[in-house]
């Protein structure tokens, strides 16, 4: 794999502030041939072309200066052969990956009535990415930890919170968190934001995970995502049938608990609305996701 280092003192970002200048300078290092296709996330924009030795079918991604995903080529570097998307090189702020063909999201899966089936993949992805071999392998430096993330819970104002989540959900979470904390199992280096919508097929490696945040905690967290998704499917992954359903599938394949997976539910539903607070995200947002919040905490009564 090829890392370019640049020797100027200035930030690759700062010198290439045009999007067609940047892809002239990495379609020259990187011997790439683009097409017209771009496409802009709220953390990054992405060309998609071939490369012209090889026409290997490729998707450069320029990561924005405020996304949480600079630390992705570490992950995905770790992950290699583990399902990851296959990266090719990487400079500040550029990813250079492989493309996934038809790089169909697993979210159509779900679309198509079969949640159980994509309930299980996901299943495995975890089992891969979390596997005894990575127990054996020091985690990089640099990626936050799952009480890192926890931080959020404190550092707003209890006034901000109350305003759109319940108090008493809100103070049964934060203590539930640092519970879950404070008792983890093995560690290992997770994604940090595995949902539906970051994984796709790929006809000659499978389905391939893309967008990793990158966060240290053990395989239970990992869960967290996936439950509280589709987000445009706002009344069926609430329900209480769907999530007990994909709590016992994930708790099969993995050798879970399934209490345990449902308290990482229910506390990580409410930091997900912490963090939408902060985002200034909707209220059918946040609505949906205290549902679920509800929704897991009220299977954990039954057990």
């Amino acid at each position: 794999m090829e890392t370019l280092f640049l020797t100027t003192g200035r930030s690759f970002l700062d010198i290439f502030d045009d999007l067609a200048e940047r892809l002239d300078v990495y379609a020259r290092r990187w011997k790439i041939e683009f097409s017209d296709r771009t496409l802009e996330t709220p953390s990054s924009t992405l060309a998609f072309g071939t490369l012209k030795d090889t026409r290997t079918p490729v998707v450069l991604k320029l990561i924005k200066p405020r996304s949480d995903e600079h630390n992705a080529w570490r992950w995905l570097e770790y992950h290699a052969g583990q399902g990851a998307a296959r990266l090719l090189a990487h400079d500040e702020g550029a990813l250079l990956l492989e493309q996934a063909i038809p790089g169909s999201e697993l979210v159509e899966v779900v679309r198509a009535g079969r949640d159980d089936e994509a309930t299980r993949q996901m299943a495995h992805i975890i089992g891969r990415l979390c596997g005894e071999t990575n127990g054996a392998r020091a985690i990089p430096i640099g990626f936050k930890t799952v009480e890192a993330l926890g931080n959020a819970f404190e550092r707003n104002s209890r006034a901000l919170l109350t305003a759109r989540i319940p108090a008493e959900l809100l103070d049964r979470a934060s203590h539930l968190y640092g519970k879950l904390c404070a008792t983890q199992g093995p560690r290992r280096l997770l994604h940090g934001d595995l949902h539906h919508y970051n994984v796709l097929r790929d006809t000659r490696h499978g389905w391939q995970v893309i967008d990793p945040k990158g966060v240290v905690g053990e395989m239970a967290y990992e869960t967290g995502a996936m439950l509280r998704n589709p987000i445009e499917m706002p009344q069926f992954y609430p329900n209480p049938r769907i999530l007990k359903n994909r709590v016992g599938i994930l708790c099969q394949v993995l050798g879970l608990n399934e209490e345990r997976v449902l308290e990482w539910c229910f506390s990580q539903a409410i930091l997900s609305a912490v963090w939408s607070i902060e985002d200034n995200g909707s209220e059918a947002e946040i609505s949906a996701t205290l549902r679920l919040a509800e929704t897991g905490w009220e299977l954990l009564q039954t057990r």
